[in-house]
């Protein structure tokens, strides 16, 4: 296996996610930002696009947490509880499913937003629990792209049907390339260098054609992360943060 550093054309780029909410006189300088809308009034990301380069509102596809504001009144849209996270599935078949996402787009562009970062695509995934329906999804997103044909897109995962959302994302966004979480024991677990270079080389193969970044997210600490320095491009941009923030890459 080649080098990573010689497989892709490193470029550094400071962004993050924030999924609880932040005091924003704390967000600055930043190339990329994700954030859930909900949580910030029309003044304060009036202020995050003035002090950052981009600012995209959270969106989940197939899933609602709990603590979602809009929990409880879109109990008609839920049908199962994910067997690990604190979120049920949404019913993406429901005749109101594409009402409730086009205003949840909307609500968070109408805050101020530069676009929207899709989360939980994957659900339709050949692993997934609406396994073959990724076009529904995907009609979901072209939508809301036609009527704001301005807005920019970033799409969490898909990468298996990368033809597909080539011209749709702003970049590949990937998440535990170095790591996998143990639900039964709940801990974050390094990958075998064995699986971790199988992971990367797939990575690089189907990045490769297109000229977009890739964003690589781990969650754990950089402690377990220090094991990955012999694979790891010294200049890769490396910022470490509790989980549920996270820490970041970004190559490209």
């Amino acid at each position: 296996m080649q080098p990573i550093n010689e497989m892709v054309n490193i470029h550094s780029e400071k962004w993050t996610v924030f999924y609880n909410k932040v005091n924003v006189e704390q967000i600055k300088g930043y190339d990329l930002i994700i954030i859930e809308s909900e949580h910030y009034s029309l003044k304060e990301i009036t202020f995050l696009k003035a002090n950052n380069a981009t600012v995209l509102g959270y969106f989940s596809l197939s899933e609602l947490n709990i603590n979602h504001l809009q929990f409880h009144s879109q109990s008609h849209l839920l049908f199962e509880k994910h067997k690990n996270w604190d979120s049920y599935y949404l019913d993406i078949t429901h005749k109101k499913y594409r009402d409730y996402a086009r205003k949840q787009m909307i609500s968070s562009l109408e805050k101020g937003v530069d676009g929207l970062f899709f989360d939980n695509i994957d659900n339709t995934s050949p692993w997934g629990i609406f396994k073959g329906q990724e076009d529904l999804l995907l009609s979901v997103i072209r939508d809301i792209k036609n009527e704001y044909p301005f807005i920019k897109l970033l799409i969490n995962g898909g990468i298996w049907m990368h033809k597909k959302i080539a011209a749709l994302t702003l970049g590949w966004f990937v998440e535990s390339l170095f790591t996998r979480y143990d639900f039964v024991h709940q801990k974050t677990i390094a990958r075998c260098k064995s699986e971790f270079s199988a992971a990367v080389e797939q990575l690089h193969a189907i990045s490769k054609p297109y000229d977009l970044p890739v964003y690589l997210i781990e969650y754990c600490s950089p402690e377990l992360l220090a094991e990955f320095n012999p694979h790891l491009p010294s200049h890769w941009n490396l910022e470490c943060l509790p989980i549920h923030l996270n820490y970041q890459y970004a190559i490209g």
